[in-house]
């Protein structure tokens, strides 16, 4: 069953998670020097708790502010799991399918 979190306050509100680089399982190198590169140095409380879950494969329900940090939390995760199973994918195999309820949604979603 999913492991539910609620985050009632904005992550500008809620103390600095830790960095990046420092989450297990950790994550490829392509990631932390993209997250670097746009100036994401530490994770937010949302982040920090999710990543981890979600690039184990777990299963991960979450209910937070905007401006959490809910995207990238979701879409890392995605990206990670994707690099690690690149190998075994074959030609026109979908990796990731993501739905979006709104278009403003999705234009965030693909700006992440």
């Amino acid at each position: 069953s999913p492991i539910v979190m609620r985050a009632n306050e904005p992550s500008a509100a809620a103390p600095e998670g830790p960095s990046f680089s420092a989450l297990t399982p950790a994550l490829d190198a392509r990631s932390l020097a993209t997250l670097d590169a746009l100036g994401f140095v530490r994770a937010t409380p949302v982040q920090a708790a999710t990543i981890p879950l979600l690039c184990s494969h777990k299963d991960v329900a979450v209910e937070a502010c905007t401006g959490s940090g809910k995207t990238l939390a979701f879409v890392l995760p995605m990206v990670e799991i994707l690099w690690r199973s690149v190998k075994t994918m074959k030609r026109h195999d979908v990796g990731a399918l993501i739905v979006s309820p709104t278009r403003e949604l999705a234009a965030q979603i693909h700006a992440v």
